[in-house]
């Protein structure tokens, strides 16, 4: 199995654990929504995944050592996590009225 279709394999998989984690959260929800928060997700992903993968390839063509190529990808990777989870929670927010993204529990 290649890379890009073990990563869709394991992105599929972890959209059906969500689904049926949330199920009476999704129910809540109109099909309309539904199919707005599963857009959202697979742009943020194409989105995201883009701008980590032509980076980390910017960057690592300015460097010509393997360390400093391994820390931009850490780094990299770090932030642009961080900004598309951001991005998909306030826009999911706005798109189911709230109720979305689920709050964890802290206890």
């Amino acid at each position: 199995m290649d890379r890009i279709t073990f990563i869709i394999a394991v992105l599929a998989v972890y959209m059906l654990y969500m689904a049926f984690k949330h199920r009476n959260t999704f129910k809540k929800l109109s099909v309309a929504q539904n199919i707005g928060v599963l857009l959202t997700f697979l742009a943020a992903i194409a989105i995201f995944g883009s701008m980590f993968y032509y980076g980390v390839n910017y960057f690592a063509e300015l460097s010509s050592s393997w360390v400093v190529d391994l820390i931009i990808q850490i780094v990299f990777a770090f932030f642009i996590m961080i900004g598309g989870v951001v991005a998909f929670s306030a826009v999911v927010y706005k798109i189911t009225n709230g109720l979305l993204p689920v709050p964890r529990d802290r206890e």
